[in-house]
């Protein structure tokens, strides 16, 4: 909040920030990488003395990851693809024990920039 003309005003930054935990960013970054749940513990920066860890067992981890995922899925899943000019989809699976993965690969017009 900052106060203008005696009023408080939200700033779109403080709302933005408010809203995350800095680890959801810090969590998809490791997992990408191919840091474990087990071992995402290890790769953080070290704490202040006196301060405790948290949420970085690997049950935490690991539900931290797929509700950010989840969330992110969600988001992709609900954009209009009109836009897009994609002129061929490519679309292929694979079974792995008893779940099938799709992938859909878009392939669009280069767009002057």
């Amino acid at each position: 909040m900052r106060t203008v003309g005696g009023r408080e005003v939200d700033l779109p930054s403080f709302a933005f920030a408010a809203e995350r935990d800095p680890l959801d960013r810090r969590t998809l970054e490791a997992i990408a990488v191919g840091v474990s749940t087990r071992d995402y513990a290890r790769s953080l920066d070290e704490l202040p003395e006196g301060e405790a860890e948290r949420s970085v067992s690997k049950r935490a981890v690991s539900r931290r990851f797929v509700a950010l995922s989840r969330r992110q899925l969600i988001e992709w899943l609900s954009r209009p693809l009109g836009d897009l000019g994609v002129r061929v989809v490519l679309i292929d699976g694979i079974v792995l024990g008893d779940h099938t993965v799709l992938l859909a690969l878009g392939i669009g017009v280069a767009q002057d920039g």
